[in-house]
């Protein structure tokens, strides 16, 4: 978790969606299909009403078989990770996942294994031997197993390896089972992407991606492409013409431990006045999720204010939060550099 927009302004509007979200019956359990209508060259809010609601929403994991998804929401007391599943061809309402329903510690950043059989996420539960500690201070990978009947086991920490005495957050896992996560130092602020290769059933000793990846600015919140040709993260500093505090960038892997220089998404993914704060790739490789507060532009006269305008602002997405988008990722390839090594390999 890294560079959370405060957003305690809004908490006392958002608490009314309870009784004028229009999203979702209270009175129903299963809703319309959330892929029903998929996007093509333009990014496209993902679910409104169902998962883009009006609260902060980011983070997404997505089944292989597109049958079950998990985001992560924030409230100003909650930070947790929602599910969704399909069941008899309808969806499920969003509900809180099993796991992460201790409103003591905070759950995010959910992300699926290869096979959708184990689901790694960020806690800031303490670990065996650490110390139960406020806020964001306590920062580790956390997983869950999918067992036989379908429901997820208890939830289990990294080994000493992964999880240091700094902060590891936002995994991401490509097909053969690797993991990328971004790690800081205790008590530093700078963070890093690693990798830790899956050899044997376990994970290697994380290594850090290079200075083109985690050097210049910042980076924090990336994600592996499935198939390991490309990375895709949140970063500051690397484009001096841009005042965004940070935006969304490619890295393409060059092959040999080698990976391009950061390339911007451009605004079909920076949408205009917007954030970048949480990526992540279907596991076909198919469509790129990403969290934006954009706000669209308001007409003359909705620049009138009046107290149902307020109020029924803040119950819907596109109101400054955070909301979950999704785009083809065809157009990323398109900004792949001209290298000598056009076929990279991991």
């Amino acid at each position: 978790m890294k560079k959370l927009i405060v957003f305690l302004g809004f908490t006392a509007l958002l608490l009314l969606n309870s009784c004028n979200e229009p999203g979702i019956d209270s009175q129903k359990s299963t809703i319309v299909d959330v892929f029903a209508i998929p996007p093509t060259d333009s990014s496209l809010l993902f679910a409104p009403g169902i998962v883009s609601q009006g609260l902060y929403e980011r983070d997404i994991a997505i089944s292989p078989d597109y049958n079950e998804l998990f985001f992560g929401i924030l409230t100003g007391k909650v930070t947790t990770i929602m599910q969704m599943k399909k069941e008899n061809n309808e969806w499920t309402a969003p509900q809180v996942a099993p796991f992460a329903n201790d409103p003591q510690f905070f759950f995010l950043e959910p992300a699926l294994s290869p096979d959708g059989k184990r689901l790694y996420f960020l806690s800031t539960k303490p670990r065996i031997g650490e110390d139960t500690l406020q806020g964001w201070a306590n920062q580790n990978i956390w997983y869950v197993d999918k067992l036989d009947d379908g429901i997820w086991s208890e939830m289990k920490d990294l080994p000493d390896h992964i999880n240091t005495d700094g902060g590891e957050f936002f995994p991401s896992l490509s097909n053969n089972g690797n993991l990328y996560f971004t790690w800081n130092a205790k008590d530093s602020r700078k963070s890093y992407v690693k990798k830790a290769e899956w050899i044997d059933g376990k994970f290697m000793e994380a290594v850090f991606l290079p200075e083109n990846v985690c050097g210049e600015g910042e980076i924090y919140n990336a994600c592996i492409s499935p198939d390991e040709s490309y990375l895709i993260g949140c970063a500051t500093g690397r484009d001096e013409s841009s005042q965004r505090a940070a935006q969304y960038y490619v890295f393409f892997n060059l092959g040999e431990g080698k990976w391009s220089d950061a390339i911007s998404l451009g605004e079909t993914v920076n949408l205009p006045g917007t954030a970048a704060i949480s990526p992540s790739i279907t596991r076909d490789g198919k469509y790129l999720f990403f969290a934006s507060d954009y706000i669209p532009d308001k007409s003359a006269e909705d620049k009138i204010l009046n107290a149902s305008k307020i109020y029924s602002t803040y119950n819907h997405p596109q109101n400054g939060l955070m909301d979950i988008y999704w785009i083809k990722t065809d157009f990323i390839e398109k900004l792949y550099p001209s290298v000598e090594n056009p076929n990279p390999t991991n």
